[in-house]
């Protein structure tokens, strides 16, 4: 298996127009958000056997909590950030379900989805084909590669 900064490296060749860097960078705290916001809602009783009844007893946090192992395994400084951004997924989303109940799900769905399309109209601009058209697995790398555009500002390794 390859190291995350050689992940990164590959992600980060095909994100050169600066327009496509920042329509990735909403893209993918859309897609986090909303993908967060989905699993949140999916059929719980096994989660909430094992967690007990909690208000965060749900696959959304398995999810994260899964994706910190990952990073976790790969890069200290990233496992920080990407903990914070799924903690604020999850709080927000916390917040979200609170205030807007009755359309939590459909919020979530146009989320994910619009990250994508902002996505999509980045590579059109660019002229070259998403990353995880080739392998999905770069779904779960696209915030090690946002987080790595701040790191490589600040001198801060991966």
């Amino acid at each position: 298996m390859k190291k995350i900064e050689d992940l990164v490296a590959i992600y980060d060749q095909g994100h050169n127009h600066t327009l496509n860097i920042i329509l990735h960078i909403i893209g993918i705290l859309c897609i986090y958000f909303g993908l967060i916001g989905m699993l949140w809602l999916v059929p719980d009783a096994l989660i909430k056997g094992w967690m007990g009844d909690r208000e965060f007893a749900n696959w959304a946090t398995v999810f994260a909590m899964l994706l910190l192992v990952y990073y976790g395994s790969e890069s200290f400084s990233l496992t920080f950030a990407m903990g914070a951004l799924l903690l604020g997924c999850l709080l927000l989303t916390q917040k979200l379900q609170a205030i807007q109940p009755a359309f939590f799900m459909e919020i979530n769905v146009a989320l994910f989805s619009g990250g994508i399309l902002l996505q999509a109209l980045g590579h059109m601009i660019e002229g070259n084909r998403s990353a995880f058209k080739r392998d999905i697995s770069f779904v779960f790398l696209m915030p090690a590669w946002m987080f790595s555009l701040a790191y490589s500002r600040f001198g801060i390794p991966l």
